[in-house]
C-alpha cells in the first residue's frame, strides 16, 4: 500500500469520513429493493471445505483491517451483523468458521496483550 493511501486514511478519519461497510467489504451487499438494507454476509461456498476455510480466514483479515482503520462505535456492533446474517443461512460451513476462526485468533491476541498490562498494575 502507498504512503498516499495510508495518509489519506488517516486524514479521513480526522475528517470523521468513515466509508460505509457495505460499500467497501467484499463480503457485503445491499438488499434489492433499495432502502432494505444490507446483506451482511454475501458469500457463497465453493464446495471446497478447505478452499472456503482460507477465505473465510482471508474476508475477516478484510474485516479485521477495515475496524482496525475505523474503529467507531457502529463498527463495534458490526460483528453481531455479519453472525446473525451467517446465523440466518442455517448452514455453517468453511466460510464461515475460517472467518470466525480468524477473528477468534485476533481477539485472544487483544486479550493475552490485555491480560499482560492488567498484570503489572
Amino acid at each position: 500500500m502507498s504512503n498516499i493511501i495510508k495518509f489519506s486514511d488517516a486524514r479521513d478519519r480526522r475528517r470523521g469520513k468513515v466509508p460505509r461497510h457495505a460499500d467497501v467489504l467484499s463480503f457485503m451487499k445491499r438488499r434489492k429493493p433499495r432502502g432494505t438494507g444490507i446483506n451482511y454476509w454475501a458469500v457463497k461456498p465453493s464446495g471446497s471445505y478447505s478452499r472456503d476455510c482460507e477465505t473465510g480466514r482471508a474476508l475477516a483479515g478484510e474485516y479485521l483491517s477495515f475496524i482496525g482503520r475505523y474503529p467507531t462505535n457502529g463498527n463495534a456492533t458490526l460483528l453481531n451483523s455479519i453472525v446473525r446474517d451467517m446465523a440466518g443461512r442455517r448452514q455453517i460451513g468453511g466460510l464461515e468458521i475460517g472467518f470466525l476462526r480468524c477473528v477468534n485468533e485476533h481477539a485472544m491476541v487483544a486479550a493475552t496483550t490485555l491480560a499482560c498490562l492488567d498484570a503489572r498494575r
